[in-house]
Protein backbone atom coordinates (compact mmCIF):
# COMPACT_ATOMS: atom_id res chain seq x y z
CA UNK A 1 0.00 0.00 0.00
CA UNK A 2 1.45 3.01 -1.22
CA UNK A 3 1.34 5.71 1.79
CA UNK A 4 0.47 9.32 0.54
CA UNK A 5 2.77 12.05 1.68
CA UNK A 6 1.42 15.27 3.39
CA UNK A 7 2.15 18.81 1.82
CA UNK A 8 5.00 19.05 4.69
CA UNK A 9 6.61 15.89 3.70
CA UNK A 10 6.60 16.80 0.05
CA UNK A 11 7.72 20.23 0.55
CA UNK A 12 10.28 19.35 3.25
CA UNK A 13 12.11 16.51 0.38
CA UNK A 14 11.99 19.50 -2.05
CA UNK A 15 14.08 22.23 -0.14
CA UNK A 16 16.33 18.62 0.88
CA UNK A 17 16.71 17.58 -2.86
CA UNK A 18 17.39 21.22 -3.47
CA UNK A 19 20.23 21.79 -0.90
CA UNK A 20 21.35 18.77 -1.46
CA UNK A 21 21.57 19.38 -5.19
CA UNK A 22 23.48 22.76 -4.63
CA UNK A 23 25.85 21.07 -2.52
CA UNK A 24 27.07 18.36 -5.16
CA UNK A 25 27.41 21.17 -7.80
CA UNK A 26 29.95 23.14 -5.06
CA UNK A 27 31.94 19.70 -4.75
CA UNK A 28 32.09 19.34 -8.93
CA UNK A 29 33.55 22.76 -8.91
CA UNK A 30 37.34 22.35 -7.85
CA UNK A 31 37.24 19.08 -10.67
CA UNK A 32 36.02 21.91 -13.50
CA UNK A 33 38.58 24.32 -12.11
CA UNK A 34 40.75 21.94 -13.17
CA UNK A 35 39.79 20.79 -16.39
CA UNK A 36 39.16 24.67 -16.78
CA UNK A 37 42.68 25.06 -16.00
CA UNK A 38 44.10 22.45 -18.34
CA UNK A 39 42.96 24.02 -21.03
CA UNK A 40 44.23 27.65 -20.89
CA UNK A 41 47.03 29.05 -21.70
CA UNK A 42 49.72 29.83 -18.90
CA UNK A 43 50.23 33.42 -19.78
CA UNK A 44 45.94 33.52 -19.78
CA UNK A 45 46.57 32.05 -16.21
CA UNK A 46 48.90 34.57 -14.99
CA UNK A 47 47.40 37.85 -16.19
CA UNK A 48 43.60 36.65 -15.16
CA UNK A 49 43.59 33.95 -12.76
CA UNK A 50 41.70 30.79 -12.66
CA UNK A 51 38.50 30.53 -13.98
CA UNK A 52 36.04 27.93 -14.77
CA UNK A 53 35.26 29.31 -18.49
CA UNK A 54 39.06 29.50 -20.19
CA UNK A 55 39.65 32.95 -21.03
CA UNK A 56 42.53 31.79 -23.32
CA UNK A 57 41.83 28.46 -24.97
CA UNK A 58 45.22 25.98 -25.36
CA UNK A 59 45.80 22.63 -25.38
CA UNK A 60 49.77 23.62 -24.42
CA UNK A 61 49.45 21.25 -21.16
CA UNK A 62 48.50 18.22 -22.85
CA UNK A 63 50.63 18.87 -25.78
CA UNK A 64 53.27 18.86 -23.07
CA UNK A 65 52.14 15.23 -21.59
CA UNK A 66 52.50 13.41 -24.76
CA UNK A 67 55.92 15.11 -25.60
CA UNK A 68 57.53 14.20 -22.44
CA UNK A 69 55.42 11.39 -20.93
CA UNK A 70 58.98 10.48 -19.09
CA UNK A 71 59.00 13.42 -16.63
CA UNK A 72 55.28 12.53 -15.68
CA UNK A 73 56.05 8.77 -14.90
CA UNK A 74 59.09 10.41 -13.55
CA UNK A 75 56.94 12.38 -10.53
CA UNK A 76 54.63 9.75 -10.21
CA UNK A 77 57.35 7.26 -9.08
CA UNK A 78 58.71 9.83 -6.91
CA UNK A 79 55.49 10.04 -4.90
CA UNK A 80 54.59 6.36 -5.00
CA UNK A 81 58.35 6.18 -3.45
CA UNK A 82 57.78 8.60 -0.93
CA UNK A 83 54.37 7.62 -0.21
CA UNK A 84 55.48 3.86 -0.09
CA UNK A 85 58.37 4.22 2.16
CA UNK A 86 57.20 6.96 4.20
CA UNK A 87 53.58 4.96 5.08
CA UNK A 88 55.60 1.82 6.25
CA UNK A 89 58.09 3.13 7.92
CA UNK A 90 55.28 5.97 10.04
CA UNK A 91 52.91 2.57 10.63
CA UNK A 92 55.88 0.98 12.25
CA UNK A 93 57.62 3.35 14.47
CA UNK A 94 53.77 4.75 15.29
CA UNK A 95 53.15 1.13 16.27
CA UNK A 96 56.16 0.98 18.53
CA UNK A 97 55.51 4.28 20.42
CA UNK A 98 52.25 3.34 20.73
CA UNK A 99 53.32 0.40 22.71
CA UNK A 100 55.46 1.16 24.51
CA UNK A 101 53.03 4.42 25.68
CA UNK A 102 50.24 1.79 26.83
CA UNK A 103 52.23 -0.20 28.64
CA UNK A 104 51.52 0.14 32.43
CA UNK A 105 54.75 -0.95 33.77
CA UNK A 106 57.02 2.16 31.28
CA UNK A 107 57.48 4.10 34.17
CA UNK A 108 57.87 7.48 32.20
CA UNK A 109 54.42 6.79 30.08
CA UNK A 110 52.72 9.68 31.27
CA UNK A 111 55.82 12.70 30.72
CA UNK A 112 56.44 11.00 27.19
CA UNK A 113 52.80 11.38 26.65
CA UNK A 114 52.30 14.26 28.09
CA UNK A 115 55.10 16.04 25.52
CA UNK A 116 53.70 14.44 22.60
CA UNK A 117 50.23 15.96 23.39
CA UNK A 118 52.20 19.27 23.49
CA UNK A 119 53.46 18.97 19.91
CA UNK A 120 49.59 18.84 18.64
CA UNK A 121 49.09 22.53 20.87
CA UNK A 122 51.78 24.75 20.02
CA UNK A 123 54.14 24.44 16.68
CA UNK A 124 57.59 25.40 16.07
CA UNK A 125 56.88 27.73 12.92
CA UNK A 126 58.53 28.10 9.86
CA UNK A 127 61.79 29.28 10.22
CA UNK A 128 62.64 26.64 12.81
CA UNK A 129 61.07 23.91 10.48
CA UNK A 130 63.51 25.16 7.95
CA UNK A 131 66.61 25.64 10.28
CA UNK A 132 66.15 22.22 11.57
CA UNK A 133 65.95 20.66 7.67
CA UNK A 134 68.75 22.55 7.13
CA UNK A 135 71.43 21.07 9.89
CA UNK A 136 70.09 17.47 9.43
CA UNK A 137 71.07 18.22 5.74
CA UNK A 138 67.84 17.19 4.05
CA UNK A 139 67.57 19.59 1.63
CA UNK A 140 67.82 18.52 -2.42
CA UNK A 141 66.79 15.18 -0.74
CA UNK A 142 63.51 12.59 -0.60
CA UNK A 143 64.27 12.67 3.21
CA UNK A 144 62.70 15.88 3.29
CA UNK A 145 59.69 14.72 2.23
CA UNK A 146 59.65 11.80 4.58
CA UNK A 147 60.91 12.32 7.78
CA UNK A 148 58.86 15.40 8.53
CA UNK A 149 55.53 13.39 7.73
CA UNK A 150 57.47 10.20 9.56
CA UNK A 151 55.28 10.26 12.54
CA UNK A 152 52.21 12.30 14.37
CA UNK A 153 51.28 12.73 17.48
CA UNK A 154 47.71 12.22 16.65
CA UNK A 155 48.63 9.05 14.93
CA UNK A 156 50.68 7.65 18.74
CA UNK A 157 48.09 8.43 20.33
CA UNK A 158 45.51 7.16 18.41
CA UNK A 159 47.82 3.63 18.38
CA UNK A 160 48.32 3.89 22.25
CA UNK A 161 44.68 3.83 23.03
CA UNK A 162 43.67 1.07 20.16
CA UNK A 163 46.69 -0.64 21.91
CA UNK A 164 44.65 -0.32 25.65
CA UNK A 165 42.20 -3.07 23.73
CA UNK A 166 44.60 -5.47 24.44
CA UNK A 167 44.13 -7.11 27.94
CA UNK A 168 47.86 -6.56 30.22
CA UNK A 169 47.39 -10.20 31.64
CA UNK A 170 47.62 -11.75 27.49
CA UNK A 171 50.99 -10.07 27.60
CA UNK A 172 52.25 -10.84 31.16
CA UNK A 173 51.31 -14.62 30.43
CA UNK A 174 53.32 -14.60 27.48
CA UNK A 175 56.24 -12.91 29.71
CA UNK A 176 55.93 -16.06 31.71
CA UNK A 177 55.64 -18.28 29.03
CA UNK A 178 59.50 -16.73 28.11
CA UNK A 179 58.45 -14.39 25.08
CA UNK A 180 60.25 -10.72 24.63
CA UNK A 181 58.99 -7.52 23.99
CA UNK A 182 59.74 -7.85 20.01
CA UNK A 183 57.55 -11.26 20.24
CA UNK A 184 54.68 -9.68 22.27
CA UNK A 185 54.58 -6.65 20.11
CA UNK A 186 54.72 -8.14 17.09
CA UNK A 187 52.80 -11.73 17.53
CA UNK A 188 50.58 -10.62 20.04
CA UNK A 189 49.63 -7.16 20.11
CA UNK A 190 49.80 -5.89 16.68
CA UNK A 191 47.44 -8.73 15.08
CA UNK A 192 44.52 -7.38 17.94
CA UNK A 193 44.62 -3.99 16.62
CA UNK A 194 44.60 -4.52 12.65
CA UNK A 195 41.69 -1.77 12.29
CA UNK A 196 44.36 1.03 13.69
CA UNK A 197 47.00 -0.37 11.22
CA UNK A 198 44.42 0.35 8.34
CA UNK A 199 43.07 3.80 10.18
CA UNK A 200 47.04 5.03 10.95
CA UNK A 201 48.02 4.16 7.54
CA UNK A 202 45.39 6.01 5.56
CA UNK A 203 45.92 9.13 7.44
CA UNK A 204 50.33 8.36 6.99
CA UNK A 205 49.50 7.89 2.72
CA UNK A 206 47.45 10.96 2.49
CA UNK A 207 49.68 13.00 4.22
CA UNK A 208 52.83 11.96 2.30
CA UNK A 209 50.60 11.78 -1.21
CA UNK A 210 49.73 15.56 -0.65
Amino acid sequence: MKVKKTAGQIAFNTVSYFFTGIVSLMCLLPFLLVISASLTSESAIYAKGYALIPPEFSTQAYRFLFEYPQEILNAYAVTVFITAVGSAAGLFLTAMAGYVLQRPDFKYRNVFSFYIYFTMLFNGGLVPTYMWYTKLGLKNTYWVLILPLLMSAYNVILMKNFMRSVPHEVTEAAKIDGANEWIIFWRIVMPQVKPAWLTVTIFAVQALWN
